[in-house]
């Protein structure tokens, strides 16, 4: 009866602590703007794929991703970050994306604009 209630209890805690809601990450730019951050982290990538270390981060863009002038100027600004970043990281390839604003749905199945990056071997930043 004990481990019993014991598993009861564990479920009721777990369960409260999922029900809170998730405080919310921004990344602010230098220029002040902020943006909601979805994801942003190392990838586990497999090693045949030859990424090396690679940095990823996800957010929610303030344009419609179909405005490509928009999404490029924001994606850009958003980089200058990035790349500092992953430079501090000893990172090899990152991948930045922006979703479009948040309409209600959830993010899988959302239009988003990515861009990959890869340091060449002079240290210089290309986009793929």
């Amino acid at each position: 009866m004990k481990k019993i209630l014991f598993a009861l209890l564990v479920l009721f805690a777990v369960s409260a602590v999922a029900a809170q809601p998730t405080q919310e990450r921004l990344l602010t730019l230098a220029s002040g703007k902020s943006f909601k951050l979805i994801s942003y982290g190392p990838l586990n990538i497999p090693e045949n794929l030859n990424y090396g270390r690679t940095l990823e981060l996800s957010y929610e863009s303030k344009v419609p991703i179909d405005n490509s002038a928009a999404i490029e100027k924001e994606t850009a600004e958003v980089w200058e970050f990035l790349k500092v970043e992953a430079e501090k990281g000893g990172y090899k390839t990152v991948f930045l994306r922006a979703f479009g604003p948040y309409d209600g749905k959830i993010v899988i199945g959302k239009k988003s604009f990515e861009i990959k990056f890869t340091i060449t071997e002079n240290g210089q930043w290309e986009r793929k």
